[in-house]
């Protein structure tokens, strides 16, 4: 950038200026030509005849701070310099007194000119000055003494300005190979950034380097931001990192940080000509990208009168080229130009485009997407387009088809036939899509209604589905009486209605029951995951496989209990790492909004068993996310379970501030219900804080509730043996014996699924001391920690036999600690061994030693790896098999932990090593 920040110097016409070198900035973006211009004033040194140069740019691209630099280049090479700028008059007598001397009384100024000339080289600077008739004649007196004389002229102007006057000048000095021309265009995109990171002494984040894209690398603008943003208080600068402290949303609501976008974008605007202003407002309603043609018809001229307003808006880098289409460059852009129109036009002019689209027959949705922004209430028409286009929309994007049809119900005046359809659309579609409150209302009003009995068994199956997913099962199971009990229901509704109940329990970790009215209903239309609640999970895992591979799971994942998310919950519970991958992965490609968080969760519970911590709090945290925006609060305490288990293993916080806001409201709308993971969790928090009381209370419930104890450990393969190691340490031997008992019976009635048989082993390795049933276990064991803890406790059996082969037993289980970042449980182990007397100072954690890139976790220098390669979020989730809301929270930590704030710096961090 040129010249930012820089002082103002007062100018005159009589002497040359001086400024002080100590208060100019560094040179940005402007290198090359600055240095085009030092090799110009060598040139007129070394031959003896000089150039004239034209800067050509907009204002505020850093011409007059350019000039600035050459003319100190052009003083430290014995130049005299002569400057005429904004509102001076360039004439004759003028020239003769910039370059008079006080010893002289000559006063012709071509006289005056050549004596100064034979004195020295001569760098004479017009920065916008006026354009007359008398400065074009001196101009043309100065211009004809360049080829034979030291003297250089720079000319800065805006580009069209006085082009007919300076035609023939240039191409007189063109014809003797004595002009060059210099264009200023915008700075780049790094450079703009690096521009407002002087200035705040912090380099900006993404959210701002969004923002200072929007000044379209215009230097002043530049400059103006970054010092309006630090009056108003709207940028925070903390570890060298620049953050705005308000959020910019295209919503019409104005914030500070919004106002500062519509500053700029104003500023930018100001310079248009009326018609591509006007142009612009036409092409923002119809969205970021658009047709010339479409603009063109809506002010009803040809293109070709269009075409120079366009021509504009791409010259000042407004809009730039899309395909056929064009677009605008920055969406902040775009969203600030519909800001600024005010909203009865801005209604009107969709409603227009509705009606363009609508009249050549294109896509109804395409109009519905106007409709929804531009129609008022009563117009029966647009209800029609609407509900057409959520009708078109329901199927693939439910979310969609839920604002389409919740704003044609609001349009409405009176009762309409529309009416039954389109709230029917509306209960569907928000039960897929979210939000859930408005699924229940809207279904709940129309039940109370008059309405044909299949309509009425449609809406209950969908308000059942919406109440499950809110975890509301009392409300959930009385709607679902009601529709059992209804006469010619389809059975499909029926059987998918408790395939949702025996999903929602397992996900939420309550103890299985029946809902009311489904006594009659045979128990294989529960299907797999009640036979998994029941214990009985080799019957699970093959009624599950021969769901999937029946022809209704082609079909998109609508409903809670489909046979592909109930193979993949299975998988996860049984710790198949590969098998339960690859099912998320296939699944999460398919699933309604308001489920999306099951897959999350699920790869959250994975990443747990393998020890990717780091990834399990970032995909936990996302199901919080999902659950705030869609209302649904069913897997709420499985994702609260992953958080407090980590919190526990390290010992600490994990969570950051946004996620401790998240983690407190969770914890607020789950309070007063028993999850039974989530109290376990609980549980095994309270014992580590010496919370007796609290442990005490928790394992009393698990242990005499058979239900929930079997549901439990299907689900945790590490709870069988915890719930006896802590019953035995607290004095209550009925309460292992009947953990131990449970784990056997769901390992004989399942001989063959591996972490039942295992976790019952480690079990019964603790209630008898057996050493060979917990060396099973400590083998035997998918999930990391698991297998840990089972290392341990063999440790601590072999003690009295063999202290050699204890000792290391618990060097592996604390290997294995520190391996899933399990600090505490590590730090036990470490204090075991030294109590035996074994110290080594590798038991200290590696990570607290590194720096740099050796400081990141595995997944992280995996992250970083792809990143390097240029792979973009969703490519890098994709090939790690996890979303792209984990990939960027990597990110974020590996950004902390080399003290970065970009992916170029990343990069270039890769590559030169700057450890």
């Amino acid at each position: 950038m040129v010249g930012h920040a820089v002082p103002e110097v007062a100018r005159t016409t009589s002497r040359r200026r001086t400024r002080p070198h100590s208060a100019r900035r560094v040179l940005r973006g402007r290198e090359s030509e600055l240095a085009g211009l030092v090799t110009i004033l060598d040139t007129a040194i070394t031959a003896g005849r000089g150039t004239v140069v034209s800067v050509v740019a907009r204002a505020g691209m850093g011409k007059t701070a350019l000039i600035t630099e050459m003319e100190i280049a052009a003083v430290a090479r014995g130049f005299r310099t002569a400057w005429s700028g904004p509102g001076d008059d360039f004439r004759p007598d003028t020239l003769a007194g910039l370059l008079g001397d006080a010893d002289t009384e000559i006063t012709d100024p071509r006289l005056v000119l050549e004596r100064r000339l034979a004195r020295g080289p001569l760098l004479i600077s017009l920065d916008d000055f006026e354009w007359d008739e008398p400065a074009v004649r001196t101009l043309g007196m100065v211009f004809s003494l360049v080829t034979t004389r030291p003297l250089v002229c720079v000319l800065a102007h805006r580009s069209g300005r006085h082009a007919f006057r300076l035609e023939r000048l240039f191409r007189f000095s063109e014809d003797r190979e004595a002009m060059v021309y210099l264009p200023l265009g915008r700075l780049p995109d790094d450079v703009a950034v690096a521009v407002v990171s002087d200035v705040l002494g912090a380099t900006p984040d993404a959210a701002l380097t969004a923002v200072v894209a929007c000044a379209e690398g215009n230097a002043a603008a530049l400059v103006r931001l970054a010092g309006w943003l630090v009056r108003e208080g709207l940028v925070r600068c903390e570890n060298g990192v620049a953050r705005l402290t308000h959020e910019i949303t295209a919503t019409s609501q104005s914030t500070p940080a919004s106002e500062c976008v519509d500053t700029l974008v104003r500023c930018a605007f100001d310079a248009l000509s009326p018609q591509t202003r006007q142009a612009l407002d036409v092409a923002a309603v119809l969205g970021r990208t658009f047709a010339p043609d479409d603009v063109a018809e809506m002010l009803r001229q040809p293109v070709a009168v269009l075409a120079p307003a366009l021509r504009e808006a791409l010259t000042t880098d407004v809009l730039d080229c899309a395909a056929e289409k064009m677009r605008f460059r920055h969406d902040l852009v775009w969203q600030s130009v519909l800001r600024s129109i005010p909203v009865p036009v801005r209604s009107a002019l969709h409603t227009q485009a509705a009606r363009m689209l609508l009249a050549r027959g294109d896509s109804v949705i395409d109009s519905a997407g106007h409709l929804l922004r531009g129609a008022v209430r009563g117009d029966t028409a647009t209800v029609e387009v609407l509900r057409a286009a959520a009708e078109q929309t329901l199927r693939s994007s439910p979310r969609a088809a839920a604002e389409l049809a919740v704003r044609a119900l609001e349009l409405m005046v009176g009762d309409s036939e529309e009416w039954l359809p389109l709230t029917m659309i509306a209960v569907e579609a928000c039960a897929r899509g979210g939000p859930l409150s408005t699924a229940v209302e809207l279904a709940s009003g129309a039940i109370a209604r008059d309405v044909p009995p299949a309509a009425a068994a449609m809406l209950r199956y969908w308000l059942s589905t919406a109440l499950t997913l809110q975890d509301r099962p009392a409300d959930a199971a009385e709607v679902a009486a009601g529709l059992f009990s209804c006469p010619g229901v389809p059975a499909d509704l029926s059987r998918r209605l408790l395939l949702n109940r025996s999903m929602a329990v397992t996900v939420r970790g309550g103890p299985p029951t029946a809902p009311p009215g489904a006594d009659q209903v045979i128990m294989p239309a529960s299907g797999p995951m009640a036979a998994w609640q029941a214990g009985m999970v080799t019957a699970a895992l093959r009624m599950s496989r021969d769901a999937v591979l029946a022809e209704e799971v082609r079909f998109p994942v609508t409903w809670l209990g489909h046979p592909r998310l109930a193979r993949a919950a299975i998988l996860t519970g049984l710790r198949d790492i590969e098998g339960a991958r690859a099912a998320v992965a296939a699944v999460e490609q398919d699933v309604d909004y308001t489920l999306s968080a099951l897959p999350t969760l699920m790869r959250a519970r994975l990443d747990l068993a393998i020890g990717r911590s780091a990834s399990a709090v970032a995909e936990a945290t996302e199901c919080l996310a999902l659950a705030r925006e869609t209302g649904v609060r069913l897997h709420l305490p499985a994702a609260l379970a992953v958080l407090t288990t980590v919190a526990l293993r390290r010992g600490d916080r994990v969570a950051d501030a946004s996620g401790d806001a998240l983690v407190q409201w969770a914890a607020a709308e789950v309070a007063g219900t028993r999850a039974v993971a989530l109290e376990w969790a609980w549980a095994q928090s309270a014992l580590a804080q010496e919370d007796y009381h609290g442990c005490l209370r928790v394992l009393e419930w698990i242990s005499r509730d058979d239900d929930s104890c079997r549901a439990l450990f299907v689900e945790e393969p590490a709870a069988a043996a915890w719930i006896v190691r802590t019953a035995l340490a607290m004095g209550r031997r009925d309460w292992a014996m009947r953990a131990a008992d449970t784990a056997d019976r769901l390992a004989q009635d399942d001989p063959d699924v591996a972490s039942v048989v295992v976790a019952a082993a480690h079990a019964r390795g603790l209630l008898h001391d057996d050493v060979e049933a917990l060396a099973q276990a400590a083998g035997g064991h998918e999930d990391l920690w698991a297998r840990a803890s089972a290392a341990e406790d063999l440790g601590e059996a072999l003690l009295i036999v063999d202290r050699e082969a204890a000792v290391q037993r618990l060097e592996d289980a604390v290997a294995l600690y520190v391996s899933v970042e399990a600090e505490r449980d590590a730090a036990r182990g470490r204090r075991r061994l030294r109590a035996l007397g074994v110290v080594k100072r590798h038991w200290q954690r590696r990570d607290a030693l590194k720096t740099g890139i050796a400081s990141l976790t595995e997944t992280e220098q995996t992250v970083v790896s792809l990143v390097a390669e240029g792979l973009t979020n969703r490519q890098v989730a994709s090939r790690m098999f996890i979303s792209r809301h984990t990939v960027a929270f990597h990110l974020r930590k590996v950004f902390r932990k080399l003290d970065i704030s970009s992916r170029v710096q990343l990069a270039h961090h890769i590559q030169f090593g700057t450890d």
